[in-house]
């Protein structure tokens, strides 16, 4: 058997693979003698084959059956005995034959190297690339590249099935457990693109995407998505190149800290920035030399030069963060999560600048554009010249983070997380697309100072706004304390939002004691009077107040309604119990 591995590599090395450059998409393997031609036979499930290419006297090679699929391993190490049934999955590679035609490392097939770096007996490093199935046109967006970094051990790197063998990186286990390492102290690198048809490897479309765990919780509470926009080279979808520049970021944040058991991911808000010029991080060089094949593996792999990396590029961990966002970008977008129901891995999704009431996700024009955004109940603010810095503020107006600079904002308010409807909802999110609109609070700057002043409240979205107040004109401060990202670390946020929002959240009940006192608090308020989270507390506060407001705006005539509206702003309980008092005892005198 020895004699005839080294007849077939001799044959591999001087046969061309199968290229990328030569076929407009990837092939089938046909070739009897390739090497990378399993030697299973399918009425043989429990069948173990062994292969010795070193001559050491120990197999390099176990092939065998899991999942009702060929799998094959790679002895990178040197670890396994001469009776070995089962391949190195800490040090070694794999490679898995998911179409089922018998040859690895072709059409939908996947290969995986592991490494572990700190030799504790668990693999902190993964590299995984994945092919396309056979008739794709072109190999983006087909395969996936992905390399995993886990520093903390948690043995959660991508997420394998070792049942069936298959893979996911949007796999998630009821309620809301992501099985991909998108949790604690992280890293990600990936492509939708074969690792083979990039460029140079040392780069890749989210390059990196970071998780921080600032609690050790074992969770994450703040991330960071980098991305380097792909170019494409030669003819087709089929060569990506990269230029080492930053294109656009993301951090979001978890800020009342409500993850945990069966909820392993819940971020608030996220803040995205942008630009033509990018923010170069071509220095920031990562070297894992244990992710290199031996060479005896190359006629293996139809493009083994991949198998040779072991060096990336990305940002680093501890100054990414103030890198971002101390760059001169061109714009700002801060989308929070107001209905509370979005536990995607990695951010809250964006909107992105348009009109509210478009529906349509296929429309270019409509803040839900993204397939992955809540078709309704997130608030978002746009910066477009990036005036702010990228910098927010807490408005003492309705005790809520806003953008510094952003011309205008949006919130599509989903009372009850009744819809969702993004794509990976992850179990708890509501898989229904909101078909029409609620309430819709529009925000805008309209003197350019970069301070919100309009808040435009369209109560049943029919496009016909009920009120539209200006903070300027009613004399309310529209300014707000700085919260900025770059100086301010995750626990300084979150007692920052635990220390406004229980603020806001005794208005709301000296409010409503007063409300329910004078006759102005109806079922909708009183079922918003307990919250015992943070989060919780956050979103009723603000309902409770406008709930009682709006009753007593509609008790008024035209002339009352200023000063009310100002009181309400500037949080003056006392002013508002006085004006209910004086509508109550009208309503009571003979």
């Amino acid at each position: 058997m020895k004699v005839i591995m080294k007849q077939l590599i001799v044959a591999a090395l001087v046969l061309p693979l199968a290229s990328f450059a030569e076929t407009p998409f990837f092939t089938n393997e046909t070739d009897l003698d390739s090497p990378r031609r399993s030697k299973l036979d399918a009425a043989k499930p429990d069948e173990v084959i062994r292969l010795d290419i070193t001559g050491t006297g120990k197999p390099d090679i176990i092939e065998r059956w899991r999942g009702g699929k060929r799998v094959r391993f790679f002895d990178e190490a040197g670890i396994l005995k001469p009776d070995a049934a089962w391949g190195d999955t800490i040090n070694g590679a794999m490679q898995v034959d998911i179409d089922g035609d018998g040859y690895y490392d072709g059409p939908a097939d996947y290969n995986v190297k592991w490494h572990d770096s700190d030799s504790d007996g668990i693999p902190d490093i993964e590299v995984f690339n994945t092919n396309p199935k056979v008739g794709a046109e072109a190999l983006f967006p087909t395969g996936v590249y992905f390399v995993t970094i886990d520093p903390e051990n948690t043995g959660m790197l991508m997420d394998i099935d070792w049942n069936d063998m298959s893979i996911d990186w949007t796999r998630w286990d009821s309620p809301t457990n992501w099985r991909s390492n998108y949790h604690g102290n992280a890293t990600f690198l990936k492509e939708h693109i074969p690792i083979w048809a990039v460029e140079n490897p040392e780069y890749s479309w989210e390059n990196p995407f970071l998780f921080f765990d600032p609690d050790g919780d074992g969770l994450s509470e703040v991330s960071l998505r980098v991305a380097d926009e792909r170019a494409f080279i030669g003819e087709g979808k089929n060569r990506v190149r990269f230029d080492g520049l930053i294109d656009e970021a993301w951090v979001s944040y978890d800020l009342d800290n409500n993850s945990g058991w069966g909820t392993t991911v819940s971020y608030d808000f996220t803040l995205n920035v942008k630009g033509e010029h990018g923010l170069a991080y071509d220095e920031d060089i990562h070297d894992y030399p244990g992710l290199k094949a031996p060479a005896w593996t190359k006629p293996f792999y139809r493009h083994p030069d991949w198998r040779q990396q072991t060096r990336f590029r990305y940002i680093k961990r501890d100054s990414a963060i103030p890198r971002i966002f101390s760059h001169p970008w061109e714009q700002a977008i801060m989308t929070f999560d107001e209905d509370g129901d979005s536990y995607r891995w990695e951010r809250v999704e964006l909107y992105y600048p348009g009109n509210p009431y478009i529906r349509s996700r296929k429309n270019p024009k409509s803040l839900i554009r993204h397939p992955q955004s809540d078709s309704l109940g997130d608030r978002a603010e746009w910066d477009a010249d990036f005036s702010g810095k990228g910098k927010l503020y807490r408005a003492a107006w309705d005790g809520r983070i806003h953008l510094v600079g952003a011309e205008s904002g949006a919130w599509l308010v989903d009372r009850g997380a009744k819809f969702y409807g993004g794509i990976h909802p992850n179990g708890r999110a509501s898989k229904a697309e909101a078909e029409k609109l609620a309430d819709v609070i529009l925000y805008a700057d309209t003197t350019g100072d970069g301070w919100i002043n309009q808040i435009t409240y369209d109560y049943d979205g029919d496009k016909k706004p009920e009120r539209v107040d200006d903070l300027n004109a009613l004399g309310v401060p529209v300014k707000g304390p700085l919260l900025d990202v770059t100086t301010m670390d995750w626990n300084a946020l979150r007692l920052e939002n635990a220390k406004a929002v229980n603020r806001s959240w005794g208005e709301a009940q000296r409010l409503f004691h007063a409300a329910l006192r004078h006759g102005f608090a109806d079922k909708e308020v009183i079922d918003l009077i307990k919250a015992p989270s943070v989060g919780e507390k956050y979103v009723n506060a603000f309902w409770i107040k406008e709930g009682i407001l709006r009753k007593l705006l509609a008790a008024v005539p035209e002339t009352q309604r200023s000063a009310i509206i100002k009181a309400h702003y500037l949080n003056d309980i006392p002013a508002l119990t006085a004006q209910m008092e004086a509508l109550a005892s009208a309503l009571t005198d003979p």
